[in-house]
């Protein structure tokens, strides 16, 4: 949530996925999670599904300032620090043999590490 300078990744292609599921960061740490779906995806009778961390009135309340934390200020952080980060590792294909692919948005950032660059092969 918000990682990748967007309040999901999917958002940077266009994407309306069918559910999403998060958990832990809509919190800030708490013992909270939440599916988000369209109405039609979540036509179940109550009870048909349980979570372990479905919400106590603790846990909402820092959702609740999670949520509008990231909506007032901190959501271009990511996306500046993907950018900084990004532009540091540009060229570490180039200078270390067993970087594969830098890869990501935001805060999001793969480091793929290979045994050969050319054939992908995986490092173990």
């Amino acid at each position: 949530m918000g990682r990748t300078g967007k309040w999901w990744a999917s958002d940077h292609a266009g994407i309306e996925p069918d559910i999403i599921c998060t958990a832990k960061g809509i919190a800030s740490g708490m013992p909270l999670s939440a599916i988000i779906a369209r109405a039609d995806v979540m036509n179940w009778v109550p009870g048909a599904h349980a979570s372990t961390f479905g919400g106590n009135p603790v846990c909402i309340a820092a959702s609740i300032a999670t949520l509008g934390l990231l909506e007032r200020q901190y959501m271009p952080t990511p996306r500046r620090m993907g950018d900084y980060i990004r532009k540091r590792t540009s060229d570490w294909r180039e200078k270390h043999k067993i970087v594969g692919e830098v890869r990501g948005r935001g805060l999001m950032i793969g480091i793929e590490f290979v045994r050969d660059q050319k054939t992908k092969e995986k490092s173990h």
